[in-house]
């Protein structure tokens, strides 16, 4: 049974403890930097998330996310753009969670987001435009040029696409 807090633990700026630049897009999709310590996890719990992506190259803490009820999906991508077989996984990730995802790399500026922004294309139907909106509103940087071409070009996948990619 999964340890759930009774009450959010902030920080002074009213953001959840050891999540940097955290964001919530919808009722599906949360986004920020990577949950720092045991509490972090926690309030990823508390605030109902039930699947964590990591698009970080670092392994996850997926041992401890497990103690509250998180499972962890991770799709590594680079500051380069994102493959049309990781934007794959990453909307099939999205599509198997059993509640509300939270997407982050390590700071939650660039890698995260853009991940993001690819799951609500495919999973809350904004528009690319809307998107790519969220990337800057997110801080993402322009120097990062592939992250921004792919999400402004992505389609959402078919689902005979998603059927056949592991989960």
């Amino acid at each position: 049974q999964p340890r759930v807090p009774p009450e959010l633990g902030r920080d002074e700026k009213g953001e959840p403890v050891g999540i940097e630049h955290y964001r919530k897009w919808s009722d599906k999709i949360g986004q920020g930097g990577e949950p720092v310590g045991e509490q972090a996890l926690e309030n990823l719990a508390a605030l109902g998330y039930r699947t964590v992506i990591s698009v970080d190259g670092a392994a996850p803490d997926v041992e401890t996310a497990a103690r509250y009820g998180l499972r962890y999906a991770h799709v590594p991508i680079g500051y380069d753009g994102i493959t049309s077989q990781a934007a794959l996984q990453i909307v099939k990730a999205v599509e198997e969670s059993d509640g509300p995802v939270f997407f982050h790399c390590h700071h939650g500026l660039h890698r995260g987001p853009a991940a993001t922004a690819i799951a609500r294309v495919a999973v809350d139907g904004v528009s690319n435009a809307d998107a790519l909106d969220g990337l800057n509103k997110s801080g993402c940087s322009p120097k990062y040029q592939g992250l921004f071409r792919d999400v402004g070009s992505f389609a959402a996948p078919s689902a005979d696409a998603l059927a056949k990619t592991p989960s």
